[in-house]
């Protein structure tokens, strides 16, 4: 880490967003990964005692692991990944709290805290109702050694709490992108392509996690990658909910047209209808002909002719 505590502040959160931003593309993985490197290197993430226990212990690493691989399996199989993904809406927000939570050791001022985690402190409670000065001797008895340089404690209370409602969202973002992309492969390829980007999807995790804590730089520059494509989810999920609109208007518009239209043909209107009727022209009368035949005797010869008579009426 660096001497500038702003820069170790804008890096820290960024690597909490970043956690946040792989739960939405693999939750069980990211919580695998930061359990492992909490067991490999405990003083990078400096955990508390419960996150310690919930991600870092040997039946937890265990369970993630069994967990990972199965969801590694159903995504790389078409129709079962739909489903995986639609279970997973409502599990990422819970994991994307427990890795943003895992990560509030890396912020300013926390070392303290997390050293001390579980093992709690002597508090003068007599001092605290005594007047001001009991309530500053509290506050130089517990931070004797505070730097001048250090966020204030309601400042970074405010941080962890905007970390984890941000993270919350973001991760659901990015794992709605990742649905978007799926879905779109499964219906251009049919779902040939699912394998392969399930092994790009856990690769993409690996290599983010590992670099946002080896260079604090790139956990900046993809937590910048992770709002771009929540903007993206929410900019498509928008357009989408005006086209909707704008149609059922549309339909709205065309249907009260036509509904008066039929209005106006079915309005009645016996004064037009009988000038019509007089106005319009009378059909010729009709002619009837009748033909009649006088009867020839059998015995005429053949060349004689009957003789016919016409009537027209």
């Amino acid at each position: 880490m660096s001497g500038n505590p702003i820069y170790e502040y804008i890096s820290s959160a960024a690597v909490s967003l970043t956690m946040a931003g792989n739960t939405g593309i693999s939750p069980f993985l990211t919580l695998l990964l930061l359990g492992v490197i909490e067991m490999i290197k405990p003083e990078m993430l400096n955990m508390g005692d419960t996150m310690e226990m919930l991600l870092s212990s040997w039946w937890s690493i265990a369970v993630l692991g069994v967990l990972a691989i199965v969801e590694m399996v159903g995504k790389c199989i078409p129709a079962v990944d739909e489903v995986i993904d639609s279970a997973q809406v409502f599990v990422v927000p819970v994991i994307s709290v427990l890795s943003t939570l895992a990560t509030m050791g890396m912020l300013p001022g926390s070392d303290d805290y997390q050293e001390d985690a579980g093992l709690g402190q002597t508090i003068n409670a007599t001092g605290i109702f005594a007047g001001g000065d009991g309530l500053r001797n509290l506050q130089e008895e517990l931070d004797p050694d505070m730097d001048s340089n250090s966020f204030s404690e309601g400042f970074m209370i405010f941080t962890k709490v905007s970390l984890v409602i941000i993270g919350v969202g973001l991760a659901l973002a990015v794992h709605l992108c990742k649905m978007l992309v799926r879905v779109s492969s499964l219906t251009c390829t049919g779902g040939c392509c699912q394998p392969f980007i399930t092994v790009l999807e856990y690769l993409v995790v690996i290599v983010g996690v590992s670099l946002a804590f080896l260079v604090p730089v790139f956990a900046i520059v993809a937590c910048i990658v992770f709002m771009v494509a929540a903007g993206y989810v929410i900019r498509v999920k928008c357009c989408k909910k005006e086209e909707s609109e704008d149609g059922e208007a549309d339909n709205t518009e065309k249907n009260g047209t036509s509904d008066n239209q039929t209005d106006l043909e079915n309005q009645s209107t016996p004064g037009a209808t009988e000038e019509w009727l007089e106005a319009s022209p009378k059909p010729p009368p009709e002619v009837f002909a009748a033909v009649e035949f006088e009867d020839v005797p059998l015995s005429s010869p053949a060349s004689q002719k009957a003789d016919v008579e016409a009537k027209v009426y």
